[in-house]
């Protein structure tokens, strides 16, 4: 049960970087990385969870899909402590990638999400992506997530998720949780 409820938390953060809702996208908050690195709850995020940050204007080409088999959750706030050692299970699909944008889709257990306009910074073989997604209930997160592509193709990922809106019961604003983990290149 614990493996099924930390995939919906991130099938929520992936539900859309611009959410179609009725055939109207979500304009993000953000426009730039520049905007993430500036905001006060995401930095407090990045320095407690350690999470690298690479930016540069030519990030490495990371489309394909990959599975999360062997990703972890290792850290988390005191609300999503719950999710600490639960190994993720889905396919992520990035695609349409420029040298500042990407589209990414993730599939798990029936369920499927995707978003475009994500941003994307970095240089030689490491990126960082950043995402702001809405989910359908109401809830906003924010996510990062940094790596490096490997000599095989695969991603090594370090992933930070923070809601900062309208969280679920008896989540708060700011409740944050971290995966690393091996992206496997199908």
């Amino acid at each position: 049960m614990k493996r099924i409820g930390c995939l919906l938390l991130l099938l929520v953060f992936f539900a859309s970087c611009k959410k179609e809702a009725q055939n109207e996208y979500k304009k993000s908050g953000f426009n730039s990385y520049q905007e993430f690195l500036d905001n006060a709850d995401i930095k407090h995020v990045i320095n407690v969870s350690g999470i690298p940050i690479y930016e540069g204007t030519n990030p490495p080409n990371i489309e394909g899909e990959y599975s999360t088999n062997e990703c972890t959750v290792v850290s988390a706030s005191k609300n999503m402590s719950q999710v600490i050692g639960v190994s993720l299970s889905s396919t992520f699909k990035f695609s349409n990638q420029t040298s500042s944008q990407i589209d990414i889709a993730e599939s798990a257990y029936g369920q499927y999400a995707k978003g475009s306009g994500a941003f994307i910074t970095g240089s030689g073989n490491k990126f960082t992506l950043w995402i702001e997604a809405h989910q359908s209930t109401g809830s906003d997160v924010v996510a990062l997530m940094s790596g490096n592509v490997l000599a095989n193709g695969d991603i090594q990922i370090d992933n930070v998720t923070l809601y900062t809106n309208n969280p679920p019961q008896p989540l708060i604003i700011g409740d944050w949780w971290e995966s690393v983990g091996p992206f496997r290149l199908f």
